[in-house]
């Protein structure tokens, strides 16, 4: 009943129209089938209300393929048995309710797979034996047809394989002639369907034969390699076969590469041809054509290794001959102008084609041209000629002094040899540095030692040393220190040399080398022979000077040089070898005869004689109106005099202080003026701050060639650096050469006659005190003890001042009194030959005197000498034996007297070793070098206020 009314109820609504489809899908599985493949179809319907969705179902080409219903929502169609070309059907699904409404699909029906054809491709289509070439197989067909094909070949060679899409054909091992062979590529689907490729065999083939030579002109029994290089295609034979036309001869007739010969003479320029033929093929052949050159000269090359160089140096002349060989190298040497030695040098196995040549210059006063000549002897007709420019030497090295003791590190002089200002800066010292910061110093390379900015004058001399010690060493323009910062020095010891060098040309001026030393100099010829000087002395206190005597022959070797024991620096080399000093004062005998000199110094005009003991002063003063400041003549005299007692004779050179020309009676040696300038204050190295330096001065003022033979003094202001002060009177070095007097504070005046005599006694006290010191004498003889009353020397400060005074009477003691303020004595004109008279007297001790023993003080021995009166030293008032101290030095000591004539050391320089008998002393005497002029000072004492106070 209810089915009924609903079947009533639709038929209802589609009659009123309230049902409908309004679209119909079908789907398919596949797109595509094969023969008698199958897909399933869908039909979808879409429509509003209660829609009918049945459809039915129908194919567009009868009888092509079935479908299994034609009616449903889902049907199978299958394609038909056979399909001769592809084709599309349609399937198309229509509403039952709405006919208008369907839908369709479109089916592909495939015919069955088939292989419509196939291709064979190959790399190249020739090839040679062993040859390889890939080949491929391209199929084509229809539906899922298969690519698969065999392979083969007809003919020789070999495939890699006999399926695949790609294989590789070999080539026989032998082809002997050109032919051919097939590959042929056959479908495996359908073997009627296959390709073939026709692939070319070539047998082998020769191109070409190339003939390559090293190189192609040749002299007389020259070899040259030739080359045979055949090209050609496949396995081909690079065999060949030589052969000649012309002269000459092969090493062989086969292989690769032979050596070709010339013929031993070749009379005219000829040309040869030498042959490679293929053994392969004889049609192909190569060959080189060689031109043979008959001997000849063009040219001779002539070469100096330098063009400038000094007299007495060489120069190597190098000669080459140009042209074709073999003409010989030989040549003949001439020295065409300009003097000189040349000399032929041995051939160099290195160098077999030159020939050399050394060129020795001669001595010259004046440039001049040298021209020397080579000629080949194999062609007289072909020569050249060179010149070099010979120098005359400008330098020469005329001294070098041994770097031992005091004299460390050595020095060198040197001479301008020509007649014009020489500037030094052009030129340098080569030598082996020291570094002195080391201790001991430590050997550096070979270097270059600028010299500085200076002018030499002509025929002057000059003095180099390395600046070891730069705070002691001061500018001279006759001394020139060396020293490369921070600390290298050259030093002129043991086996060593020392070269002079021009800078700017790098030659050598001159050359001395020592001991077994091998330096070779810059310049050849510099040094000659296979001799060297001896050994430079490295160590002990003597020095050894090598000079280049004067006018002797320059032969740049060891002849040319000879030792010295009395150095000369800055003068000429003057003192034979052997000379001695019998008279024990430090200069040669040799100098102290007519015409005899030493350093170009004329001693014996001066006043020097053998036999008597000889001292020199050189005596310079400030620049002053103040008569303490001037030397007075009558207090040298003095000084003079004392000596002369002692047969001593002192030669003091105050310059035009007394005469205006050369005057030995008046002190004028010839130093010119003995004026320096002014300073308000002095001292021996201006360690405190003062003014002036005597060792400035000296360097300054003094001729470097006296330093060997002067003591050098300066009467110069005070040693106060306020310059008001009196301070000391002077100060000296002990066992030295360098003094100063310096009293000028002491504001002493001439308006009597009583202080002129006082400033006469003063700077002749002071003069010979301080001379005393630089003999060896201390303030107390051999000690250091002041104011021994028994010792009665100028040395001794009680006596300086104030002269040595009576030893018996009412005057004996009166020093001792004045200076302590005793017995009633308070000033000058107390004292028996007062510095205010004209009978002032002053002398060392000769050691006469008795001793003082504090502990046991027998005051009426006085001044201990034989006639000596009592002396009351403790003011007691009688006289006793008691312990006292005498000289007031808060020690009880016996006090001796000293035998000053007897120790004082008259030389000084480094002469000291040929000097007879030196006195023995109570210092190790070390004799002073030029280059550390400065020796140990004495420390002296202001004078004392009763001196001072005593001053009128």
């Amino acid at each position: 009943m209810v089915k009924s009314l609903g079947a009533v109820l639709f038929v209802a609504l589609v009659l009123s129209g309230c049902s409908k489809v309004t679209e119909v899908q079908v789907t398919s599985e596949a797109s595509q089938l094969l023969p008698n493949e199958a897909t399933t179809l869908t039909a979808s319907v879409i429509g509003e209300g209660p829609f009918d969705p049945d459809v039915t179902w129908r194919v567009s080409v009868e009888g092509v393929g079935s479908l299994s219903a034609t009616t449903g929502e889902t049907v199978t169609y299958t394609a038909p048995d056979a399909v001769s070309e592809d084709t599309q059907i349609t399937v198309t699904a229509t509403s039952k309710q709405m006919p208008d409404r369907s839908a369709s699909v479109t089916l592909t029906l495939l015919a069955a797979p088939s292989v419509t054809g196939v291709q064979v491709t190959a790399a190249r289509s020739e090839l040679f034996a062993k040859d390889t070439v890939a080949l491929e197989a391209s199929v084509t067909g229809t539906s899922s047809f298969s690519s698969e094909v065999t392979w083969s070949v007809e003919g020789e060679g070999s495939l890699s394989a006999t399926t695949g899409a790609q294989v590789v054909y070999t080539a026989p091992d032998v082809v002997s002639t050109d032919t051919r062979v097939t590959v042929t590529a056959t479908s495996v689907q359908e073997p009627s369907r296959s390709a073939s490729t026709t692939l070319t065999l070539k047998a082998p083939l020769i191109t070409a034969v190339h003939v390559t030579a090293a190189r192609t002109e040749l002299v007389e029994k020259e070899s040259v390699a030739i080359d045979a290089t055949v090209t050609g295609a496949g396995s081909f034979s690079s065999e060949v076969t030589w052969s000649v036309e012309g002269a000459g001869s092969l090493s062989a007739t086969t292989g690769s590469q032979i050596i070709y010969t010339t013929p031993d003479a070749i009379g005219a320029d000829t040309q040869v041809t030498v042959t490679a033929t293929s053994v392969a093929d004889g049609s192909k052949v190569g060959s080189v054509t060689l031109v043979l050159r008959a001997p000849f000269v063009s040219a001779v090359e002539l070469l100096a290794a330098r063009p400038q160089l000094y007299a007495g140096n060489a120069v190597v002349f190098s000669a080459t001959l140009v042209g074709a060989a073999p003409y010989g190298s030989k040549v003949e040497w001439k020295l065409v102008s300009g003097g000189g030695v040349l000399e032929s040098l041995p051939n160099d196995a290195a160098r077999p084609n030159m020939r050399f040549a050394r060129y020795t210059a001669p001595r010259t006063a004046s440039t001049l041209t040298a021209t020397v000549q080579a000629t080949s002897v194999y062609d007289p007709t072909r020569s050249n000629s060179k010149s070099v420019q010979v120098l005359p030497l400008p330098l020469s090295i005329t001294e070098v002094s041994s770097g031992t003791g005091s004299n460390r590190p050595g020095w060198i002089e040197l001479r301008n040899l020509t007649s014009a200002p020489i500037q030094l800066a052009d030129y340098a010292i080569r030598a082996r540095g020291f570094d002195t910061s080391t201790n001991p110093w430590g050997a550096k390379d070979v270097m270059l030692f600028p010299l500085p900015s200076r002018l030499l004058a002509p025929g002057a001399y000059i003095v180099v040393s390395g600046k070891a010690y730069p705070s002691e060493n001061f500018e001279s323009s006759q001394m020139i220190w060396l020293r490369e910062e921070p600390a290298l020095v050259p030093l002129w010891s043991g086996a060593t040399f020392i070269e002079l060098v021009r800078s700017d040309i790098g030659e050598t001026v001159d050359f001395v080398r020592f001991g077994n030393s091998t330096q070779a100099p810059l310049s050849e010829g510099a040094w000659t022979g296979t001799s060297n000087v001896p050994t430079l002395p490295a160590d002990g206190s003597s020095s050894v000077s090598f000079v280049r005597v004067t006018g002797a022959n320059d032969t740049n070797g060891a002849s040319d040089w000879s030792s010295r024991t009395f150095s000369t620096p800055a003068g000429p080399n003057d003192v034979p070898a052997g000379a001695v000093d019998d008279d024990s004062d430090g200069i040669p005998d040799s100098a102290e005869v007519a015409g005899g000199r030493f350093a170009g110094l004329d001693l014996y005009a001066m006043g020097a004689r053998t036999a008597q003991r000889d001292l020199f002063i050189e005596v310079d003063h400030m620049q002053s109106t103040n008569s303490i400041i001037l030397p007075q003549k009558e207090a040298l005299d003095k000084v003079v005099a004392v000596f002369a007692r002692r047969g001593i004779q002192v030669h003091i050179d105050v310059g035009t202080r007394f005469s205006a020309s050369f005057n030995p009676a008046k002190y004028n040696l010839g130093q010119g003026s003995p004026e320096v300038p002014f300073a308000s204050s002095i001292n021996m190295t201006r360690a405190g701050g003062e003014a002036a330096s005597v060792y400035e001065l000296k360097s300054a003022h003094m001729d470097f060639a006296r330093r060997a033979a002067f003591h050098y003094c300066v009467f110069g202001s005070t040693q106060t650096v306020s310059g008001t002060a009196a301070g000391n009177s002077g100060n000296a070095e002990r066992l030295g050469n360098d003094f100063l007097v310096s009293l000028s504070a002491f504001k002493l005046v001439t308006d009597s006659a009583a202080q002129r005599n006082q400033i006469i006694n003063y700077q002749a006290a002071v003069f010979m005190h301080e001379l005393g010191h630089n003999l060896g004498l201390r303030h107390g003889g051999n000690v250091d003890t002041n104011y021994k009353p028994n010792y009665l020397s100028v040395m001794n400060p009680l006596y300086e001042l104030e002269g040595l005074g009576p030893i018996s009477g009412s005057g004996a003691g009166d020093r001792y009194y004045l200076r302590n303020r005793l017995k009633g004595y308070d000033g000058l004109d107390d004292l028996v030959d007062s510095p205010l008279s004209s009978t002032f007297v002053l002398d060392f001790s000769d050691g006469s005197g008795g001793v003082i023993n504090e502990t046991a003080l027998n005051e009426s021995a006085g001044m201990c000498r034989a006639g000596a009166t009592s002396i009351d030293y403790d003011n007691s008032g009688f006289i006793s034996t008691a312990t006292f101290d005498v000289n007031r030095d808060s020690v009880f000591e016996v006090l001796y007297d000293h035998n000053d004539w007897a120790s004082i050391v008259l030389p000084f320089s480094l002469s000291h070793s040929v000097v007879r008998n030196i006195a023995p002393h109570d210092a190790t005497f070390e004799p002073i070098s030029v280059v550390q002029d400065h020796q140990p000072v004495v420390d002296e004492e202001p004078p004392s206020p009763a001196v001072l106070w005593n001053i009128h």
